[in-house]
């Protein structure tokens, strides 16, 4: 028995062998596979690098009806899933044995967890909790993009800020090309805004991209190369400077002065010193020759005073807000909807200050969380600049000085919030702490037992701290990627719906298409709005129980949406076409609460009073909005162009009542300034837009110009009671001029 034991234990031992040596055959092809597998990731991350700033170049506005593709949500919806993919080759190779299981947690990722944690918080209370679940997961992207990008080699992070750099540039060749067209067709002044909306962003995105540029043609030894990356750094310097942005301006002279302050360790002194004034005198150059640049700085504190100004005022705004609600904020992605009440300026989307726009919306704690993991990571970068002197060394100053130049524009402006230079933020973190070689690691990091050579990221030694990545964290972080990117997934296919929705010719098939929609965000109340209305529409046709269906989803959103004016705007005109103008009136009023710049509810509430016969409620009304265009609401504004022009109908309505109820004396003068105020406004509008922009700005000037003729006749009627005959004729040929269709006679008999 016992020979027979041993000879079945020596076959299983024999045929344990030789299944050992069989897997261990396979081992190095299988090994081979996990590590294709695991790089995929970071090429379709550079991939992205390259695409971003012509795909996600701008956040998802309200007033945009951006592509599903093109919302922030796309980007992140790529991110994440890449998370995943990667987590799974991970644990296959665990499997396999294959690698180690050992990783590293440094303070900056503690930082950064705790920034997410505390976003993920201010949800909780949020006064729109879809919003911010949208933006929560758009933060996690960033912070998800960041971990990738500091699993990659060196390697990869050369590639990564390649990558940038081939992006910026065709990029860089659109804002041009756009530029030399408008400047061709005589427009001189043209700012140019390449594939995003506002010539800001464009310019700070440029500006964060200049110092990689120039880096990369330090780090290469290859002539040809040089010449190629220093050809880069000319087009993004010359299409910041088209972009007119001052707030970009600047924030590239911040970065370049940290630029020199890192390369004067890498270089000699006086090579330096050439190098920053050839540069600086060049830069300078370029200002004088192009008009652009040189107007808006010429005018920064003259005519254009309006700008900064208006951002002063929003500041203050946010300021109130993270005052308001300094432990969690209203929710991350709420901005908009809660500036209206803490403001005295125009109604604007952003903060215009990142670091604000955090606080306000997720609390101070928040703010000053996110600005130590980022100082954590240019600490870790500044230290491996001056103790290290590998081959990587200029990659590192290069995303330094990019990430200073990012930083600084983002205390004038929002670029925090462009899904493109958020993203190309999140790796640029990471490459600045690219670590050095192997003999620079050993004697830097002496005392760390467990220092890898493989020029992976880190921070240094003393703030880093081992981990295992087990099968259970890794099923758990799995457990969070998955109903992130489901969000996302779920954002796409819902705005999808809503905008084949708008651009449906039948209401009918919009009906259905915000419906699925609905499916899809059963709480964003923007799709319950636009249902509302297309039932709204429906009823005028047929009826059937479309304007209760219209009321309940009007209803609906204004339970999920609070503090949004629009929202009371649907519910007021579904109030009208019951026949309860009461509850109409109460909506409007409401809407104004929200929102005390709302001067188009201000306009409508007007117009149901006067049908109403509460005259002297209208005339409020008509003279609150014709005040606020006396305050700093009408005064300060974020571009020099009238963007509210309600004033023009409520100047044309206040006339026509108090002319109807005898104005005479110092009333008259006061109308006439009123009407003039009103004229004014409807003149610049008129200077500034054309209708070949589009069709819906085309009808905008259209409904403009009918309004201004009333302007005109009422102004004539009044110059005519004042004794001013010269004025009143002028006034009567201009409001002809504008409207030939206008009855003069009945106006002016009626005055």
């Amino acid at each position: 028995m016992k020979m027979r034991s041993g000879g079945k234990g020596k076959r299983n031992s024999r045929s344990y062998t030789a299944v050992k040596q069989a897997r261990t055959s396979y081992t190095p092809a299988i090994a081979s596979c996990i590590r294709l597998i695991l790089s995929v990731p970071f090429a379709v991350i550079a991939a992205l690098v390259v695409i971003a700033p012509l795909v996600w170049s701008f956040p998802e506005l309200p007033t945009l009806e951006l592509h599903p593709m093109r919302t922030p949500s796309a980007l992140s919806f790529l991110v994440l899933t890449l998370a995943i993919l990667g987590i799974l080759a991970h644990l296959l190779r665990m499997r396999l044995g294959i690698g180690s299981n050992v990783s590293y947690v440094d303070s900056a990722n503690v930082a950064l967890f705790a920034f997410v944690i505390l976003c993920a918080i201010s949800c909780l209370d949020s006064i729109s909790l879809w919003d911010s679940a949208i933006e929560m997961v758009n933060t996690f992207s960033f912070a998800v993009a960041f971990i990738i990008a500091s699993l990659a080699g060196a390697n990869w992070a050369l590639v990564f800020l390649l990558a940038l750099l081939l992006g910026v540039y065709i990029e860089g060749l659109i804002s041009l090309r756009e530029y030399c067209l408008s400047y061709a067709a005589g427009l001189k002044d043209w700012r140019a805004f390449g594939t995003f909306q506002n010539p800001n962003l464009l310019g700070g995105y440029m500006g964060m991209c200049i110092p990689v540029a120039v880096a990369l043609a330090l780090h290469f030894k290859c002539a040809s190369l040089k010449l190629i990356c220093w050809l880069v750094a000319t087009v993004c310097a010359l299409s910041l400077v088209v972009s007119g942005s001052k707030g970009a301006f600047a924030a590239l002279l911040v970065s370049a002065g940290a630029f020199a302050w890192l390369s004067i360790r890498q270089a000699r002194l006086k090579s330096t010193i050439a190098f920053a004034l050839t540069s600086a005198f060049a830069l300078l150059l370029i200002v004088a020759l192009i008009p652009t640049l040189r107007h808006r700085i010429v005018a920064a504190f003259s005519e254009q005073a309006h700008s900064w100004l208006f951002r002063l005022f929003v500041w203050g705004a946010a300021v109130n807000i993270a005052l308001s609600h300094p432990i969690n904020g209203t929710g991350i992605g709420t901005f908009h909807f809660v500036y209206p009440r803490f403001t005295e300026v125009g109604p604007t989307f952003m903060a215009h200050n990142a670091f604000l726009q955090i606080a306000s919306e997720c609390g101070v704690t928040a703010m000053l969380t996110f600005i130590a993991f980022i100082g954590l990571c240019l600490f870790s970068s500044a230290q491996l600049v001056k103790r290290c002197e590998d081959e990587y060394r200029w990659l590192r100053i290069g995303s330094f000085c990019a990430c200073i130049s990012f930083i600084s524009h983002n205390l004038v402006d929002c670029t925090w919030y462009v899904p493109a230079a958020r993203f190309a933020f999140a790796l640029l973190l990471a490459c600045c702490m690219t670590k050095c070689t192997q003999a620079d690691v050993g004697a830097t990091h002496a005392s760390h037992k467990h220092a890898h050579s493989d020029n992976r990221f880190a921070l240094p030694a003393g703030l880093r701290m081992p981990i295992k990545i087990g099968v259970g964290s890794s099923i758990a972080v799995v457990a969070i990627l998955v109903p992130c990117a489901f969000v996302s997934l779920s954002h796409i296919v819902a705005v999808s719906h809503a905008l084949t929705g708008r651009n449906s010719e039948s209401i009918l098939s919009a009906i259905e298409s915000f419906e699925r929609a609905i499916i899809w965000e059963p709480f964003n109340a923007r799709h319950r709005v636009a249902l509302a209305n297309a039932y709204l529409a429906l009823a005028r046709y047929e009826d059937g129980g479309n304007l209760k269906r219209a009321l309940s989803e009007a209803l609906t959103a204004v339970r999920l949406q609070p503090m949004r004016g629009a929202n009371y705007h649907t519910l007021a005109k579904v109030y009208i076409a019951i026949g309860n103008r009461p509850k109409a009136i109460e909506a409007y009023r409401s809407a104004i609460e929200v929102n005390p710049h709302d001067t188009l509810a201000m306009l409508e509430l007007g117009r149901l009073l006067e049908l109403m016969d509460d005259k002297r409620g209208a005339v409020k009304m008509y003279e609150r909005i014709i005040h606020l265009m006396r305050s700093p609401y009408g005064q300060y504004r974020a571009i020099d162009a009238p963007t509210d022009v309600s004033v023009v109908a409520a100047a044309a309505n206040l006339a026509s009542l108090k002319l109807r109820c005898g104005a005479a004396g110092n009333e008259l003068l006061k109308l006439k300034s009123d009407l003039k105020l009103a004229a004014n406004l409807g003149e610049a509008y008129l200077g500034f837009f054309h209708p070949q922009m589009n069709e819906a700005v085309g009808a905008k000037v259209d409904e403009v110009k009918r309004w201004l003729a009333l302007v005109y006749a009422y102004l004539a009627v009044v110059d005519g009671h004042l004794g001013e005959t010269v004025e009143a004729e002028r006034a009567k040929r201009r409001a002809i001029e504008l409207n030939p269709s206008i009855n003069l006679d009945e106006l002016l008999g009626g005055g």
